[in-house]
């Protein structure tokens, strides 16, 4: 008889007497004669992830098992058990009246048609690490569930194995999803003008600031945002939907400075409240800025200005908004810049919390 391996079972259900069908499967499990539950973390009231809408919440838990079992026969177990309390499985996440997921076996890695060890989407499930680290601590769940031996390629930049072209490309590749900043800036005698930027994020809360990072052009001279935001100290950065994706691509044409993005692309300029630079009346949220700082990281080609702004107002679509006054992640799709052409929407978001170890 093969060694006992332990394995770790999610086990859901959201349809019928909840309790009693997990109470029933475990009985079922501890019945077979070459699988022993050892324990179970406690049940956990969550809801449905994905699926179809006003599906009924889940109970969730995990039980360990010690089992001689292989992987695919206990997996096929499992399925019998399942269809035993009348699982359908013909719609891809829908209500259940019971679910039971391999997610760990001993330290083994599995990879076939029917199953794939650790479970691949567990780290995006709080229903799963929370029962879960009832069960095992975090170290175990590491080392269970950390890089396999790869045969990985290293880029060795100080041996200069790749010129800053490669490795830009290379990095925006893996960098990704970018937020894009569309930025609108406003010269002293009033021309206007919109950029896209991925390099953009938000990097302190007190005081609220964001960076946008314009690169210099071919020819070694500043992009026109960096010399508008140089000489007037304020700009205005739009968020990105796919409603706008297109236009928001128009505006990173090479213009004439002093030629209007807004009105290249279609985009429509609008007052802001304390700033000149105008609002982008077609995005979702604006926000306002004051020049905080410039940093340069050199003056050569590839060099970027970090461009610092203090968040001063902001325009925000109220739909967007939750009964605290948040943004809903579900009601915002926002557009990512990943690696050459290529663009992302962020159109299904999931929620993990992190889990709390064993003290």
């Amino acid at each position: 008889m093969p060694p006992a391996a332990t394995v770790y079972v999610a086990c859901g259900a959201n349809l019928g007497d909840r309790a009693a069908t997990l109470a029933a499967a475990r009985a079922d499990l501890d019945a077979h004669p070459e699988i022993r539950v050892r324990r179970g973390s406690t049940w956990h009231e969550t809801r449905p992830v994905g699926g179809p809408p006003d599906q009924p919440d889940y109970l969730n838990g995990v039980l360990e098992l010690e089992t001689t079992l292989a992987p695919l026969a206990l997996l096929d177990v499992l399925q019998q058990i399942e269809h035993r309390h009348a699982r359908v499985r013909s719609v891809p996440d829908a209500p259940r009246t019971l679910d039971l997921d391999i997610l760990l076996y001993d330290h083994q890695r599995i990879r076939t048609d029917r199953l794939t060890v650790p479970h691949p989407r567990m780290w995006q499930r709080s229903f799963v690490l929370e029962p879960l680290a009832e069960l095992l601590d975090l170290d175990h769940l590491r080392r269970a569930c950390g890089p396999a031996e790869t045969n990985m390629r290293v880029f060795d930049l100080i041996a200069g194995d790749l010129d800053w072209r490669d490795t830009y490309h290379l990095c925006i590749g893996f960098i990704n999803p970018r937020p894009i900043a569309l930025v609108s800036t406003i010269a002293p005698d009033g021309r206007t003008n919109l950029a896209p930027f991925s390099f953009y994020n938000m990097v302190s809360a007190n005081p609220p600031l964001v960076i946008f990072c314009p690169g210099l052009n071919r020819d070694g001279r500043p992009k026109d945002s960096l010399i508008n935001v140089e000489k007037t100290h304020e700009f205005v950065v739009a968020t990105v939907v796919p409603d706008i994706a297109m236009p928001m691509a128009a505006t990173a044409a090479s213009l004439p400075y002093g030629q209007s993005e807004f009105e290249f692309s279609g985009l429509t300029p609008a007052p802001a409240r304390h700033v000149r630079a105008p609002l982008v009346k077609e995005a979702p949220v604006n926000i306002e800025c004051r020049l905080h700082q410039i940093v340069r990281s050199g003056d050569g080609p590839g060099a970027s200005s970090i461009v610092f702004g203090r968040i001063v107002a902001i325009h925000i679509d109220p739909a967007l908004l939750d009964e605290h006054g948040h943004v809903d992640p579900r009601r915002l799709t926002t557009v990512g810049r990943l690696g050459g052409p290529y663009y992302a929407d962020a159109n299904d978001p999931y929620e993990l919390k992190i889990p709390k170890g064993q003290k």
